[in-house]
């Protein structure tokens, strides 16, 4: 997997890679800090959190859920002030975009602006905690393994189904639903 940002990392290092189908995000923030993120994942079929990254000191608390398998991450966004401390975040599904949340919306505010876009190739998350707060985040990203992933499409499904016109019912056809 590909290691992406930041592009500093200060104090408390933590990794949460190789847990890509991410189904909850909990992010407690105010304006221009993200005071703590935990993360719900799907292992083996069961939904487990990661620990709590920084402290539930915010003044804002917010919940991201996906609604999965359909809705996925494809891409995370935000900023970093003058010190390089993560100041606002923001994620996009395929369906959706959650946030910003942290800072505020001042496209002069003159921070650091960062974007990663990874379509369905989302390898997990990873980054630092410094003075009770989330410092730094980061992305994995799974390189393409497959034709199939190249397509971001999963494979389609197959089902045996009748027919109809208006002469009556012909004999069953294989069908193929591509199912995104």
């Amino acid at each position: 997997m590909l290691k992406l940002g930041p592009k500093e990392m200060k104090g408390k290092i933590w990794d949460e890679g190789g847990k890509s189908e991410i189904v909850q995000i909990l992010i407690s923030h105010e304006e221009e800090t993200i005071r703590a993120m935990q993360f719900a994942y799907v292992v083996d079929g069961k939904v487990l959190l990661s620990q709590i990254y920084g402290e539930l000191t915010g003044l804002n608390f917010d919940t991201v859920t996906f609604n999965r398998p359909c809705e996925y991450l494809v891409s995370i966004s935000g900023e970093y002030d003058i010190d390089g401390t993560l100041v606002s975040v923001a994620f996009r599904t395929n369906h959706k975009k959650y946030g910003p949340f942290g800072g505020f919306d001042d496209s002069e505010s003159g921070y650091d602006k960062f974007k990663y876009n990874f379509g369905s190739s989302f390898g997990g998350f990873h980054g630092s905690v410094d003075k009770s707060c989330v410092h730094s985040i980061g992305v994995y990203v799974k390189p393409v393994s497959s034709l199939a992933e190249k397509n971001h499409r999963k494979p389609p499904h197959y089902r045996k189904t009748p027919s109809h016109d208006v002469f009556g019912t012909f004999p069953d056809l294989t069908v193929a639903f591509v199912i995104s």
